[in-house]
């Protein structure tokens, strides 16, 4: 597995704390999609989560891409 870094920009002055964890744990699922090639269940456990609670996390905030590296 690739190492990957993520890097989020926070604008204290407009962004609600739970703006910011919505946006950081969507980068996070995305990057794992992506370093799994779309695969859920291994994406669930790397985030260490269920594949359950990544489909609805996925729903909760209307990803409907498919992750593949490029």
């Amino acid at each position: 597995m690739t190492d990957h870094c993520l890097t989020v920009t926070i604008n204290l002055q407009k962004q609600s704390l739970a703006e910011v964890q919505k946006s950081v744990e969507l980068k996070y699922l995305e990057l794992a999609l992506t370093e799994t090639d779309g695969n859920k269940t291994h994406a669930a456990n790397i985030a260490g989560i269920t594949v359950l609670t990544l489909r609805r996390k996925l729903e909760r905030y209307n990803v409907k891409k498919v992750y593949t590296l490029e």
